[in-house]
C-alpha cells in the first residue's frame, strides 16, 4: 500500500519518463489494486498538473468527507469540496470512481425522483446495407454469414462485424481490368442509430467502433492505391498499416489522412466542432488543401462558426473513452455533455438554461448506468437538477428550479 507522498512522487516521475523499473512495478502493482487506480493512472499522465491535485485530494479523510455530503446541514462544505475537485482537473476521475464504484452515493444522498421513468444506456445495434440495397439488422443476436458479390464474407456476431475476402490475389487483380465493371469496388453502409453502439472489422483488419448516430460507408475490398471510406458522427479507428496503402476517412468539413495509426474522430452535425484526436501514429488532417500534421496527444479542432482550425494538447485517451464504454469528461460544459448523453439513451435532453455552458465538469462514469444513475450524480453537486417533463429531459440550475 502506497502512502500520499510516495505515491505523489511516483505519479510525478511516472509523467516525467525517469521512473526506474523497480518503481514502475511498484507503481503497475498500485495501478493493478483497483480499476479505480488503473483509470487514475491513465488519466494522470496526460496532464503535468493532476499528481498536485491528487495530493491535495490524498489528504482526505475519504469517510469523514462523504459523510457531510449525505447530510444537508453540511450543503455549504458539499458545495465546495465538488467544486474544487470536479471542476479542477481529470483527479477529478478517482473523486467520483471512488464514489460511484464503492459507495454508490445516490443511494444514500436524499433522491429528489428528478426523472419519473427509468432511462436504460444503449446498446449493441446497427443496421447494415450491402451494395444490393438489401438491408440487415445487427444485433445481439444469433451469428450470422452473409456473402457479397464479389464473394466477400461477411461475419457477424453479437457485437461486431467483420469483412474477409475468399477470391484468390491472381482473381482480385483480375477483377480490376480497365473498363470493366468489377473493377469498381461495392459499397456497404453501416448505420448505427440513436441508442447504439457497435464495431466492424474491414477487409483489411482496420477495426472502427461506431458511436450512437453514425454512419460509415466502405468498400467491401479495398483495390485502389488508398483505403477510402466515409463518415458521418463518431468513431475510433484502429488503422492496419499499409505504407503502400494510406487510409482516409473523409467527412463534410475535412479529412484525414493515416498510415498505422489510431485515431478519434467526431464530426456530430449538431457540434459546434469537428474534433481529429490522435493517440497513437501520425495523422494529417486535410481542410481546404491545407495539410495539417498530428503528433499523439494532439487534437484538430475545426470551428465551424469561424471555419477556423486550431491544435491543442489533450489527453487524447479519453476523447475514445467512449469506445471502451465509458464517458470521460474535462473541464466541459454541461451542453455537451447533454449532447452525449441525448444520443446514448435515445432521449431529447433540454440543456439551453441561461448559465449551463458556464458549468464545466471532470469526471469518468461508466456508459452502462441508467440516465437516473448519471443524474443523481450530477444532482449530488447541488448545482444541477435533471426533470422529466412531456417526453424531455429538462436540465436546469438547482437555484433556477420553482
Amino acid at each position: 500500500m502506497l502512502n500520499d507522498n510516495e505515491l505523489y512522487r511516483l505519479l510525478s516521475a511516472y509523467k516525467e519518463g525517469t521512473l526506474d523499473p523497480s518503481d514502475r512495478l511498484r507503481l503497475e502493482m498500485w495501478a493493478g489494486e483497483s480499476e479505480e487506480n488503473s483509470a487514475l493512472l491513465g488519466l494522470l499522465s496526460g496532464s503535468s498538473a493532476d499528481a498536485e491535485v491528487l495530493r491535495t485530494l490524498g489528504s482526505y479523510d475519504r469517510e469523514r468527507v462523504w459523510r457531510n455530503i449525505r447530510h444537508e446541514a453540511a450543503r455549504k462544505r458539499r458545495r465546495r469540496i465538488f467544486r474544487t475537485v470536479i471542476r479542477t482537473s481529470a483527479a477529478a476521475v478517482l473523486l467520483l470512481g471512488i464514489v460511484w464504484g464503492t459507495g454508490r452515493i445516490y443511494d444514500s444522498y436524499e433522491r429528489r425522483d428528478a426523472l419519473a421513468s427509468i432511462i436504460p444506456p444503449g446498446r449493441t445495434k446497427a443496421v447494415l446495407e450491402l451494395s444490393s440495397g438489401m438491408k440487415v439488422a445487427l444485433t445481439d443476436g444469433p451469428e450470422q454469414l452473409l456473402t457479397e458479390a464479389d464473394r466477400t464474407e461477411i461475419h457477424v456476431d453479437a457485437e461486431s462485424t467483420t469483412f474477409r475476402s475468399t477470391a484468390a490475389e491472381p482473381e482480385r487483380k483480375a477483377r480490376k481490368t480497365a473498363g470493366s465493371d468489377a473493377e469498381r469496388p461495392l459499397i456497404n453502409r453501416l448505420t448505427v442509430p440513436r441508442g447504439g453502439e457497435y464495431q466492424l472489422e474491414l477487409s483489411d483488419g482496420t477495426r472502427v467502433w461506431l458511436n450512437a448516430e453514425s454512419e460509415i460507408s466502405f468498400p467491401t475490398q479495398f483495390t485502389d492505391s488508398v483505403r477510402v471510406v466515409d463518415l458521418k458522427g463518431e468513431a475510433y479507428f484502429e488503422v492496419e498499416a499499409d505504407a503502400a496503402h494510406p487510409f482516409i476517412v473523409r467527412t463534410e468539413m475535412l479529412s484525414v489522412r493515416v498510415l498505422g495509426t489510431s485515431f478519434n474522430l467526431a464530426t456530430y452535425a449538431d457540434d459546434p466542432t469537428v474534433e481529429a484526436t490522435l493517440i497513437t501514429g501520425s495523422l494529417k488532417v486535410i481542410r481546404d488543401n491545407v495539410e495539417t500534421l498530428l503528433q499523439p496527444g494532439m487534437q484538430a479542432r475545426l470551428d465551424k462558426q469561424t471555419n477556423t482550425m486550431t491544435t491543442h494538447a489533450v489527453y487524447a485517451e479519453s476523447y475514445a473513452a467512449w469506445a471502451h464504454r465509458m464517458f470521460a469528461f474535462f473541464n466541459e460544459p454541461i451542453p455537451s455533455i447533454c449532447r452525449k448523453l441525448a444520443r446514448w439513451y435515445d432521449v431529447e435532453i433540454d440543456a439551453s438554461a441561461p448559465g449551463l455552458d458556464e458549468i464545466l465538469y471532470s469526471g469518468m462514469i461508466e456508459r452502462a448506468e441508467t440516465l437516473n444513475e448519471i443524474a443523481e450524480l450530477f444532482s449530488a453537486t447541488n448545482e444541477l437538477i435533471f426533470r422529466e417533463r412531456d417526453g424531455r429531459v429538462i436540465v436546469e440550475k438547482t437555484r433556477q428550479v420553482r
